[in-house]
C-alpha cells in the first residue's frame, strides 16, 4: 500500500512471542548505520514523510526476549513510492528521457512518471534520427518538439514485437487541473503506416474513480511518409473533477507497419478558437517563399505568422500578419533553412488560437555569376546522389 509519500512495511517475527523490532530505512543504496532507525511494536509499520517517485530500502532487526539484545538486521528489502500528482499547466515533451525503454506487463515507469505498457505490441521511448531506426514504411523520422533535428524524443507503439493486436496502454501521472478555468488536453500524434489500426484516449476522473473511455479516437493511417508533419489534437477536460489521469490506447493492425507515435502532451487552458492546420510552403526561390495553411475557424479575423532561420519555438522569429490563409515573404537568404508558425485570430477579432508549427523549408541556391569555380573544398565526403 504505497502512496506518493508513505508505505506500509511488513515482516514475520523471527522468534515466538516477539513484539518489538527496529526498522532502518533510507533511499536505495544507503549503508547500514546511516539510515533512519525507528522502534516498532508491531510486525506492520506505516512510514510517512517519504519523497515521491523514489526507491527506498529497509532492514529489520528483532529485539530479543531478554529485552536487551537484538538479532542481526535482515534486508535490504526494496520498495518505491508512487508519483505525486502534477499541477497543471503541465507539458511533457519527453526531452531528456532515455531512448529504448520498452513497456511491459506490469507497466514500466519512466523517470517522468509516465508508464509504458505492453500487450503483444509495446509502448517505447525513441530518439529521432531522420529515419525510423526500428522498421521501414512506418513511424516518424523526427519528434514534434524539434522537427528536422536529430536527437529529439517521442513515444511510439512498437508493433513488430508480436502479432497480437493489443490493446496496449500508456498512462500519465495524476494531473491536478484546479488552477485552470477551461482545462484542455493537447497532444501531437503521428500515424504513418499502411496497416495502422487505432489510437484512443481515455480520461480517469478521480472524483468518480471511473474511466471515461474513448473521449477521442483516430483510425487508420493519417500521414503517408515518415517526414510528414505531426498532427494536433485537443480534448476538453472541463467535465471532470480537479484530478485526472490520461491513458492512451494503441491497437496493432494486421502487420508491423503501424508504429503510431505521441509527443508534446499538455494540459492547459483551452484555446480560444481552433488552430490552423496543414502548413506548407510553395513558390520557393533563393530569397522568397509563399507560406500556406488551412484555417481552423469558418470565419477567422486573420492570422499571425512568425518565421525565421531554423526557429523551433515561437517568440524568436519575425512576425507578420495576414488577412488570408497564405502570405508571401521576401528578403530570405539563399540556400538556407527556414521554419514558420501560424496563429489564428479568432472570429471575435481579439483572441488567438495556439500557435502551430514549425513547418520548415529550404530556400533555393542563388544563381552563380561568371567567372565561376568550385574545388569542393569543405564539402562533406560520402554524400551520394538520389532520385
Amino acid at each position: 500500500t504505497t502512496t506518493a509519500n508513505s508505505a506500509t512495511l511488513y515482516w514475520t517475527a523471527g522468534g515466538p512471542g516477539a513484539s518489538n523490532w527496529f526498522v532502518q530505512y533510507g533511499t536505495s543504496g544507503f549503508a547500514i548505520g546511516t539510515g533512519t532507525i525507528v522502534p516498532v511494536g508491531n510486525d506492520t509499520a506505516i512510514f510517512s514523510g517519504l519523497a515521491a517517485s523514489t526507491s527506498y530500502e529497509f532492514y529489520v532487526a528483532e529485539l530479543c526476549p531478554n529485552g536487551v539484545d537484538t538479532s542481526n538486521y535482515v534486508g535490504p528489502f526494496t520498495f518505491s513510492t508512487l508519483c505525486a500528482a502534477t499541477l497543471a499547466p503541465y507539458i511533457q515533451t519527453f526531452t531528456g528521457t532515455p531512448a529504448g525503454i520498452g513497456g511491459a506487463n506490469p507497466p514500466v515507469d519512466l523517470p517522468n512518471c509516465w508508464s509504458l505498457g505492453a500487450n503483444g505490441p509495446r509502448w517505447e521511448t525513441e530518439d529521432a534520427s531522420g529515419a525510423n531506426e526500428n522498421s521501414v514504411g512506418t513511424g516518424p523520422h523526427f519528434d514534434h518538439t524539434t522537427p528536422s533535428t536529430p536527437g529529439g524524443m517521442y513515444v511510439y507503439l512498437e508493433t513488430s514485437t508480436a502479432a497480437s493486436q493489443g490493446p496496449t496502454y500508456f498512462w500519465s501521472p495524476l494531473i491536478v487541473t484546479s488552477s485552470l478555468n477551461t482545462p484542455n488536453l493537447n497532444f501531437w500524434y503521428h500515424m504513418y503506416g499502411l496497416t495502422m489500426d487505432s489510437l484512443r484516449v481515455d480520461i480517469y476522473d478521480q472524483a468518480t474513480a471511473a474511466w471515461d473511455i474513448g473521449v477521442w479516437s483516430m483510425f487508420g493511417q493519417q500521414q503517408t511518409a515518415g517526414n510528414d508533419p505531426w498532427l494536433e489534437a485537443n480534448v476538453p477536460l472541463f467535465n471532470y473533477g480537479d484530478t485526472i489521469q490520461i491513458r492512451f490506447m494503441g491497437k496493432r493492425g494486421s502487420s508491423f507497419t503501424g508504429d503510431m507515435s505521441l509527443d508534446d502532451i499538455s494540459v492547459d487552458e483551452a484555446p480560444a478558437c481552433p488552430a490552423p492546420s496543414t502548413l506548407s510552403a510553395s513558390s520557393i526561390t533563393a530569397t522568397s517563399a509563399t507560406l500556406k495553411w488551412n484555417s481552423g475557424s469558418p470565419s477567422p479575423s486573420g492570422f499571425i505568422v512568425e518565421y525565421g532561420a531554423g526557429i523551433t519555438q515561437p517568440g524568436t522569429g519575425t512576425v507578420v500578419s495576414s488577412a488570408a490563409d497564405s502570405v508571401n515573404i521576401t528578403g530570405l537568404n539563399a540556400a538556407s533553412s527556414y521554419c514558420f508558425f501560424v496563429r489564428e485570430i479568432c472570429p471575435n477579432g481579439i483572441d488567438t488560437s495556439n500557435a502551430v508549427g514549425p513547418y520548415c523549408f529550404s530556400t533555393a541556391c542563388a544563381t552563380a555569376g561568371l567567372p565561376y569555380n568550385t574545388g569542393f573544398t569543405g564539402v562533406n565526403p560520402g554524400i551520394t546522389g538520389s532520385i
